[in-house]
C-alpha cells in the first residue's frame, strides 16, 4: 500500500513540476506575458520529489536558466530529495 500512495504521490509532485516549468519557459520565451513563476516554486517542487520531470522538461526546451545560481540550487533540491528518500526508505524497511 505505501508504494501505491509514493507512486501516486510522485506522480503528481512531477505533473506539477512539468507543467511548472513548461508554463514558466512558454511565458519567457512568449515576453514575459502571463505566469512566471518564482525560482523558489521551482526548488519546492524538486524537493518534494518533481526534479526528474523538471529536468526533463529543462532539456526538451533546452531551457537556459535566467539566474547563474539556478542550476546549482535546482541540483541541491534534487540531492535533498534522494537523501530524503534513502532515509525515509531505511525507517520503512
Amino acid at each position: 500500500m505505501f508504494l501505491i500512495i509514493a507512486a501516486i504521490y510522485f506522480s503528481i509532485v512531477n505533473v506539477a513540476a512539468a507543467s511548472l516549468h513548461f508554463i514558466d519557459e512558454v511565458s519567457t520565451v512568449y515576453g514575459g506575458r502571463g505566469f512566471c513563476a518564482p525560482e523558489p516554486a521551482h526548488y519546492l517542487l524538486a524537493v518534494m520529489g518533481g526534479w526528474p520531470a523538471a529536468f526533463a522538461v529543462q532539456r526538451a526546451l533546452r531551457r537556459k536558466p535566467r539566474t547563474e545560481s539556478f542550476t546549482p540550487l535546482f541540483w541541491l533540491s534534487a540531492a535533498a530529495n534522494v537523501a530524503a528518500i534513502l532515509g525515509v526508505a531505511a525507517v520503512v524497511s
